[in-house]
């Protein structure tokens, strides 16, 4: 999820609003990883294999966080950011999941094992219903 990377200000006063964001690492993580498991419709589980490559590798994600860092573009802790950034991109899925997540986006209804609607509109624009 690149909302973590770039926002505006908008979006990164209503981002703050939301729980476990301005909290401790895990407790942002553990915010992500249930907002995504609303999306998919189910529990999603980290691939520690994958994130332990994807950790160690990952020398550009960290000089753009540091970049945008510098020109007060990211809000957060740079090396954290990238942390669960990169924590996002090594979740078990399949294209199963990534189908149902898309639908759970566009039509913002929630999916059906929990009829939970998983972006409030108010602290999204970009999901706001189409006119």
């Amino acid at each position: 999820m690149f909302l973590l990377l770039v926002q505006s200000d908008g979006e990164r006063r209503s981002h703050r609003r939301q729980p476990g964001t301005g909290g401790k690492r895990e407790d942002k993580w553990t915010f992500l990883l249930g907002g995504l498991g609303r999306f998919a419709g189910r529990e999603l589980t980290l691939s520690n294999e994958v994130y332990a490559s994807a950790a160690g590798t990952n020398h550009r994600n960290r000089a753009i966080a540091n970049l945008l860092a510098s020109r007060g573009r990211i809000y957060w802790d740079p090396a954290e950011t990238v942390d669960l950034y990169t924590r996002q991109s090594c979740l078990l899925t399949s294209a199963d999941d990534l189908a149902v997540m898309t639908a759970t986006l566009d039509q913002n209804t929630g999916h059906e094992s929990s009829q939970r609607a998983p972006i409030a509109v108010e602290s999204s624009p970009a999901t706001s219903p189409r006119r």
